[in-house]
């Protein structure tokens, strides 16, 4: 019998917490459930996960610091399965595999000079212990210095550098000779060096724990000392590493450059585990000093083939999709929500970041230079790219996209911005298959949910409190209603359908459209297509919920009297659910959006009967997706002519939503 690991996940879903208690750790299951997070996640996409209800979830946490680049991301799992089906040697014993080869040299690429000799390990907390052992073996020297608030992992080595005695307690004796010192007091770490019996001094230039900043003139100080005293300075940057400050290292920041840099965590897009210790060739040559001592230090699956893999394409990734770029921008992003929140919450003690505190600086009318001037204890002047004015940070959205925003919206465009830093509203549909809009808000009521009605679709109705209660209530369990924004509610109210129809809802993706018409008219015949299946997934569940007849077709053939093709796009109308889409958005790929539309078209418009309706839907604002779209298409195909067109924005419905009605006329 052949292994279905598919069939065993669906089996046994559910049982997450129930396996952990009994087979794993009992003490952390019930801290779970305590806290409420026994949430069942079944899948992850980029900065989202998704439960058993479909239900969508920002995950502010990013599983451990480990998805900078998000979930799953299509290039790192494309080279994983491209590995898997190449059958590679992996694990020769005696191998100088290509691809840690490889992975070396891009790292390299993107580390002082210095540092050109890379060992590979397994996790953040490998590479500090490593980082130990080199430094140790290089010095000859006893004694290890880190700072108060640290963290740099669990073992025994690493968590002798802790300062949190709720980790230490119990687990001594530590490695000797661990001796911490304060985060900024120069003197006091000068006190210790200067007795030259310190192999390492090994610090976060950004503590993760507590997220203290290290001063840029504190670690220039501190890098004079071990230069001048010979000890081997060490950055952990598990944390910090790839992005997570707004440069790719948060060294990059002060400009000071370590003997040994500890990364892990994104390194790997959070899909295999890997570490990398990168280190000057002097130190490296003070460990593997001999014939002999060539594997004085070694991993069995440091070098592994997959988790090389994953780590080179996890580099190209931040490199093509501009992940550091959107890091820094996103201070500016978040800043008038998280001045709201420390305004109202009293467990918001600070905003820290340097670019959160140049954005309020600025906010407020204040020129950041007067602050930022690298005195005594002030954070370093500013840099020539922090001194650069984006025109469209005002408004938070790309510098490139500002004159296409503008040129579609007209005068309301910097309103309409404005509109998309603000939380969506939740909004539900009411499904006519399982009750009426009395009925609806009644069974809503039965879990203490309110909603109220649109004017002008009564169906819709916007959640006013306990929208978290939706995915366990009965009425979502049950079928009564669905999650649908308004604008998408009202776009498919305004296509017209008739009876015993033929309908296609061609990029079909979870079947939200298809399950909005099924209602609207007896006897209609649907069908869903996506040129991904795999997102059409969850359509049969949510159909057999709705009680809606939809049939998926991998290939569609013949015609049919309604072709839906809500196309990909660049989604920005939606980007204040997914703010971080405007800053990963790129011209290159905003064009080839377009041209996938335009093909997409083409297709789908194959489909359309004589005398039958096109609806092409866009979640995007910009005219590039929309009106220059349908006329380039109208003009290809002079067969079609245009019954109307639609807008809604977020000022005027919810979410931003584009519809096209095409009329084919032979």
């Amino acid at each position: 019998m052949s292994f279905d690991l598919q069939a065993l996940i669906n089996s046994r879903n559910g049982e997450n917490v129930a396996l952990q208690r009994e087979n794993i750790n009992p003490q952390f299951a019930r801290v779970l459930r305590l806290i409420g997070f026994d949430k069942v996640y079944v899948r992850g996409l980029g900065q989202y996960l998704y439960d058993e209800e479909d239900s969508e979830y920002l995950d502010m946490l990013g599983g451990y610091a480990v998805h900078n680049v998000g979930r799953n991301h299509p290039v790192v799992i494309q080279a994983l399965k491209d590995l898997m089906d190449s059958q590679p040697a992996t694990l020769v014993q005696m191998d100088a595999p290509l691809l840690s080869g490889l992975l070396a040299e891009r790292l390299k690429e993107l580390t002082p000079q210095t540092l050109d000799t890379v060992y590979f390990t397994n996790s953040g907390t490998e590479g500090v212990e490593t980082a130990i052992k080199f430094a140790r073996k290089k010095t000859r020297r006893p004694r290890v210095l880190f700072c108060d608030h640290s963290f740099h992992g669990l073992s025994n080595g690493s968590l002798s550098l802790n300062t949190d005695e709720s980790y230490r307690t119990g687990f001594d004796p530590l490695l000797p000779g661990c001796e911490k010192v304060p985060l900024n007091d120069t003197a006091a770490a000068a006190a210790e060096i200067e007795r030259e019996d310190v192999a390492a001094f090994v610090l976060e230039p950004v503590q993760g724990k507590g997220v203290f900043i290290a001063r840029d003139e504190y670690l220039r100080e501190v890098r004079e000392l071990c230069s001048r005293h010979g000890t081997v300075l060490v950055f952990d940057e598990v944390q910090t590493g790839f992005g997570r400050t707004g440069r790719m290292f948060a060294m990059e920041h002060s400009d000071v450059e370590p003997d040994i840099l500890v990364l892990s965590k994104a390194l790997s897009a959070g899909l295999v585990p890997v570490g990398a210790v990168l280190t000057t060739r002097s130190i490296y040559n003070g460990v593997f000093d001999s014939l002999d001592n060539c594997v004085v230090h070694s991993s069995t699956f440091g070098q592994g083939a997959y988790a090389m893999a994953a780590g080179l394409a996890t580099l190209h990734v931040f490199e093509e999709e501009g992940i550091v770029e959107n890091s820094r921008r996103m201070g500016a992003l978040l800043l008038d929500g998280l001045k709201e929140l420390a305004g109202r919450f009293e467990l918001i003690s600070e905003v820290r970041g340097r670019g959160l505190m140049i954005g309020l600086l600025r906010d407020e009318g204040r020129d950041p230079c007067a602050l930022f001037t690298g005195e005594g204890h002030a954070p370093a002047p500013l840099t020539a790219e922090e001194m650069t004015d984006h025109p469209g940070d005002a408004i938070d959205l790309p510098d490139w996209i500002l004159p296409r925003w503008r040129a579609s919206l007209g005068p309301r465009a910097d309103d309409e911005a404005a509109a998309l830093r603000l939380r969506a509203p939740v909004w539900l549909r009411v499904n006519p298959l399982r009750a009426t809009l009395p009925e609806a808000l009644a069974a809503l009521a039965e879990d203490e949910i309110a909603a109220e009605s649109h004017l002008q679709l009564p169906s819709a109705l916007r959640v006013t409190r306990n929208e978290r209660r939706l995915s366990t209530s009965r009425a979502y369990r049950d079928g009564v209603v669905e999650l649908q924004d308004l604008s998408v509610q009202l776009a498919c109210a305004t296509v017209p359908v008739r009876a015993g129809q033929r309908i296609l809802d061609y990029c079909a993706g979870g079947g939200g459209k298809a399950l909005a018409l099924a209602g609207r008219a007896e006897n209609l015949r649907i069908a869903a297509h996506d040129a991904d299946r795999a997102r059409m997934r969850d359509l049969p569940v949510r159909a057999a919920r709705s009680g809606a007849k939809v049939q998926i077709v991998p290939r569609p053939s013949g015609v049919f009297d309604l072709v839906v093709a809500d196309v990909p796009c660049s989604g920005s109308g939606t980007w204040r659910r997914s703010p971080d889409a405007r800053w990963r958005l790129s011209e290159p790929d905003l064009q080839a959006l377009v041209a996938a539309q335009a093909r997409i078209l083409d297709d789908a418009s194959g489909h359309v009967a004589t005398g039958g309706l096109l609806a092409y839907m866009t979640c995007s604002m910009l005219d590039d997706e929309n009106t220059r779209q349908i006329a380039a298409f109208l003009a290809r195909r002079p067969d079609f002519a245009l019954r109307s067109a639609h807008r809604w924005s977020p000022l005027s419905a919810s979410d931003g939503f584009f519809l096209a009605l095409l009329e084919r006329s032979r």
